[in-house]
């Protein structure tokens, strides 16, 4: 598994990230609505998901897996509601709404 030219360039699309690395193996961004870091890496198959609040900080112990670029950008989003929320939960409604607006 890697990550083709066209998976990344969906994955990029709209103006959600600002990109700091990119190539077939790993993406590494930061969300400019929670301005959290992301680093996505291909890991057995798998897209591994890790998360750090500041560029110089280590990343979080917690890591999260998706199948696909789309998947993972789905609970990047999520997460970053989650956070812009107070971190409480989001109305499962206006979250549905939300994902289809950054579709």
């Amino acid at each position: 598994m890697i990550f083709s030219k066209k998976d990344i360039e969906r994955f990029l699309r709209g103006d959600y990230f600002e990109v700091y690395r990119s190539d077939e193996r790993e993406i590494t961004v930061l969300s400019k609505n929670s301005e959290d870091f992301w680093d996505l890496t291909i890991f057995q198959n798998k897209i591994e998901i890790r998360h750090k609040h500041k560029l110089n900080h280590p990343y979080h112990k917690d890591k999260w897996y998706a199948t696909n670029l789309e998947d993972a950008r789905e609970r990047i989003i999520k997460h970053d509601l989650y956070v812009m929320n107070g971190r409480k939960p989001i109305e499962p409604e206006f979250l549905n709404h939300i994902l289809k607006f950054y579709k």
